[in-house]
């Protein structure tokens, strides 16, 4: 007999009785509760992709598809309702305040889970950038800042290990470690200064020039410094050179008569002096009968005599030599050990030993002057 043939109620549970028994049920799947997946949404100590990899399960559980409404009518459909609640539901769920605010303010541009999730990701890479430009930014005041501190502070060692860590922080490059200078040596270094500034000190107060620095210094009124390369000392003058050198514009292979460039400033021709001919007083001219010492600036003697127009001597600087002749030298700067003042100095020695030994021979062949005075006729007084 078979039982739908003529269906009652009563053979239809028969039915369904026989059929659970003869088909056992194997289903063990459990009921959705959309609120209770719902409530799962918080990301807690999950990364913003773990947590986007949650809300996509569960998406999937709810049988929900992540896709946009592509008409309107779609757009009322309980599917993409559902949807919009789930992504306010994942939006609320984040743990950074900032990133929940900055995508509630533009949620309703969001229609899907994915492009909630790559909106977060930007705002979240944004903020780590500016993050990390802020620190970067704080570091380098903060460095900048203790270096003024600390600059005229520190010691030499301890000095040199900031500049490398400033070096390695803010400039990113390592500087090559300094050799550390031992604390005795260190003292005896400062002793050799004190003892130097007070060998100065008692230099300047002899009034004698100090010795010139290696390194040019400003020489001019208010600080000036000179561009010519003798006076500022960039470039020292050799006296015994070939070529003159002009004391109004400062260049060589001419003289300051020939000058037709322009003139220095008269701060600039005075130091220029001073280097090429000495300081002033260093140049003494020599009195009558007396011959300049060897401390004295270079010179130029021509002695005359009455009875012979020969030039007996001609001198630059030649010290050593004592002679009275009786005649007024005539000065004339020249450098110091060049040829012409060379052959001058063996001219003078020969001619005054020729002189000597003229006067000797005189001496000894020269009859005997008479002293005594001629008589005189004696003034026969008018009456």
């Amino acid at each position: 007999m078979r039982l739908l043939d003529n269906p009652t109620e009563d053979n239809q549970d028969t039915f369904l009785e026989a059929f659970r028994d003869q088909f056992p049920e194997k289903s063990t799947e459990e009921k959705v509760s959309c609120e209770a997946e719902m409530a799962k949404l918080v990301q807690g100590t999950r990364d913003l992709t773990e947590y986007y990899q949650l809300g996509v399960k569960i998406l999937r559980r709810l049988g929900i598809k992540d896709q946009t409404a592509t008409t309107p009518a779609m757009g009322r459909k309980p599917e993409i309702l559902l949807l919009e609640a789930f992504i306010g539901k994942w939006i609320r769920g984040l743990t950074k305040s900032r990133t929940r605010t900055k995508l509630i303010e533009v949620s309703d541009e969001l229609s899907t889970l994915a492009s909630a999730y790559h909106k977060a990701l930007n705002i979240e890479k944004a903020e780590l950038e500016l993050k990390k430009d802020k620190q970067a930014r704080e570091k380098e005041k903060e460095i900048v800042w203790l270096r003024k501190c600390f600059e005229q502070t520190l010691d030499a060692s301890r000095f040199s290990e900031f500049k490398a860590a400033y070096a390695k922080q803010v400039q990113c490059v390592e500087e090559e470690p300094e050799w550390e200078i031992p604390e005795g040596l260190l003292r005896g270094v400062e002793a050799a200064k004190a003892a130097k500034a007070k060998t100065d000190q008692y230099t300047n107060r002899r009034n004698e020039r100090p010795f010139p620095s290696s390194e040019p210094k400003p020489e001019g009124p208010e600080g000036q410094k000179s561009q010519n390369e003798f006076v500022n000392g960039t470039r020292q003058f050799r006296k015994d050179g070939p070529s003159p050198l002009c004391i109004e514009c400062g260049k060589i292979g001419h003289i300051s008569k020939a000058c037709t460039g322009p003139p220095l400033e008269s701060w600039e021709k005075t130091i220029l002096k001073e280097k090429v001919f000495g300081p002033p007083g260093a140049f003494v001219k020599p009195q009558r009968g007396k011959m300049p010492s060897q401390q004295e600036a270079s010179q130029v003697e021509a002695i005359g005599d009455t009875d012979s127009a020969e030039v007996k001597s001609v001198a630059a600087g030649v010290a050593g030599l004592e002679m009275d002749d009786g005649y007024l030298p005539l000065e004339v700067n020249l450098g110091e050990g060049s040829r012409p003042n060379k052959r001058a100095g063996s001219t003078v020695r020969g001619a005054a030993q020729k002189r000597r030994e003229t006067e000797v021979e005189d001496s000894q062949t020269a009859p005997p002057e008479n002293v005594n005075p001629p008589p005189t006729k004696p003034v026969k007084k008018r009456a």
